[in-house]
């Protein structure tokens, strides 16, 4: 797994993405994706070791508490040598789903007015991105 990817995407836009990846019977090593707004707002997924980590040390503005800035982790099992993440992003949110919702995480971000850029890497692990897609979303509409 490697590259980047620009999808046409405007800033403040609800979009789910979806990304799959085959490790076949790695379970060490590092990979994972990176959501880029600018230089202001990084927020990296990684599986490492056994634990998916989420990130959001410099995901915009993060100064306001010293708790905020953080990399969060839980222990996830790849038993069938495949990682499936949903992910649905919004202006100030992300939620999280790991192998069909075995996993989930919901993070605050805090990204600029850039433009979204996403990234895949993989460090020592032989990793394959199997699968992508991204789709916008409609805001919720709700009748009085």
């Amino acid at each position: 797994a490697g590259g980047v990817f620009a999808p046409a995407m405007e800033t403040g836009s609800l979009w789910e993405m979806r990304a799959e990846f085959a490790t076949g019977e790695v379970q060490r090593g590092d990979f994972g994706l990176r959501l880029t707004w600018g230089d202001g707002c990084i927020v990296t997924v990684t599986y490492r070791d056994g634990f998916l980590i989420f990130d959001r040390t410099r995901s915009g503005a993060v100064g306001f508490n010293a708790d905020f800035p953080a990399a969060h982790r839980a222990p996830l099992a790849l038993d069938d040598g495949t990682l499936r993440l949903q992910l649905f992003v919004d202006h100030s949110s992300i939620e999280l789903f790991a192998n069909d919702g075995l996993l989930s995480l919901t993070e605050r971000i805090f990204p600029d007015a850039r433009p979204l850029q996403i990234s895949f890497f993989a460090g020592d692990a032989p990793v394959t991105l199997t699968a992508l897609s991204l789709q916008r979303l409609a805001a919720a509409q709700f009748a009085a």
